[in-house]
């Protein structure tokens, strides 16, 4: 009984291991067949199309919102001009010279719907040339800094149908042109140099208040003199590289320099 028993259990080891071995060799000829074609191969080479032959503003910056599907574009407002101008439902236009009383009625920022090509005017009060933002975990914007008075500004927009642009103009301890906004693991910003600011902070709660920055030496090692005849400044630091690396230090690569700040 027991060696029927044995006889029968190693007949269906047997079935099985050829079982699986044809399948093996099903998969290894249909693996090998597949080689013969290369992967992603189209004879499709892609094209442009005009999808709108007015953004209302130069995109300095843009950013797919991705809880809207819609693009947010945002040009400086030191030009004083855009292809859109500013809608009643957003006046009062901006004072753009505080000593002339010269006034800026031009929309400076849209959201791009880019399945029906309708734009939505928003509205920015201080000038967001070269400044930086990411996203939140909720798909929120938050940008920083900019030029003039928009340099040390914190500036939030939220994904919702109706926001518009929250704008703090002196959330910033240091003024940051042409600095970079960096993402932390728990949802939070860091924000590093800038034109003259050689420093790093944290980007604060909205609406509060940065006292002082955390002065940085690495960017005041990338600066060099024009010449010695001239106080003229070559900043070789605009716009860092900067990346996170484990353990929530920051990863800088200025130049040739490399450096772990462990804010």
């Amino acid at each position: 009984m027991q060696s029927k028993q044995k006889q029968r259990h190693n007949t269906m080891v047997t079935i099985y291991k050829l079982l699986c071995f044809l399948s093996l060799l099903f998969v290894s000829g249909y693996a090998d067949e597949s080689l013969n074609v290369p992967i992603g191969l189209t004879n499709f080479n892609g094209q442009w199309e005009l999808v709108s032959e007015n953004s209302g503003v130069s995109a300095m910056h843009a950013i797919l919102l991705p809880k809207l599907n819609k693009v947010l574009m945002y040009d400086a407002t030191v030009w004083r001009t855009s292809k859109i101008p500013l809608p009643p439902e957003k006046m009062p236009c901006r004072i753009a010279n505080e000593e002339t009383g010269e006034l800026d009625c031009w929309c400076h920022s849209v959201l791009y719907d880019y399945e029906t090509a309708k734009l939505t005017a928003l509205k920015i009060e201080h000038d967001t040339w070269c400044s930086s933002g990411g996203l939140t975990v909720d798909g929120n914007l938050v940008g920083t800094g900019g030029n003039g008075k928009g340099a040390n500004t914190v500036r939030y927009l939220s994904t919702c149908e109706k926001c518009d642009w929250r704008e703090y103009p002196a959330s910033l301890a240091d003024p940051r042109w042409y600095s970079t906004q960096v993402t932390l693991p728990n949802g939070g910003f860091m924000v590093f140099g800038g034109r003259g600011a050689l420093s790093y902070e944290y980007i604060p709660t909205e609406g509060q208040t940065n006292k002082n920055p955390t002065f940085f030496p690495l960017l005041q090692q990338t600066r060099d003199l024009l010449n010695a005849q001239t106080p003229f400044v070559i900043e070789n630091n605009l716009y860092p590289f900067v990346h996170l690396s484990p353990g929530w230090q920051s990863l800088h690569f200025l130049e040739q320099p490399i450096n772990l700040a462990r804010p």
